[in-house]
């Protein structure tokens, strides 16, 4: 199993996976293109942006991770 750059890949929409961010570290997530969104005040600034990943973790919710891996198999008995 490799890390796939976000830049090259993107995992299918709503598909759990292991996603990496250099400031969060390793987290499970998912993401979903029709969550790519952002608000802006009336004086330009944005105020919330919402970059189409969900992290499992709410400290890290609106992260804009790096780099995401494919969920191993589980374990054979």
């Amino acid at each position: 199993m490799n890390w796939i750059k976000v830049e090259d890949k993107l995992p299918e929409d709503d598909e759990d996976v292991l996603i990496f961010n250099p400031k969060d570290g390793i987290n499970l997530g998912s993401f979903n293109k029709d969550e790519i969104h952002s608000y802006i005040e009336s004086d330009g600034s944005i105020f919330y942006i919402h970059t189409g990943w969900d992290c499992y973790y709410d400290w890290a919710q609106y992260m804009s991770p790096t780099h995401w891996m494919f969920l191993p198999e589980p374990p054979k008995e």
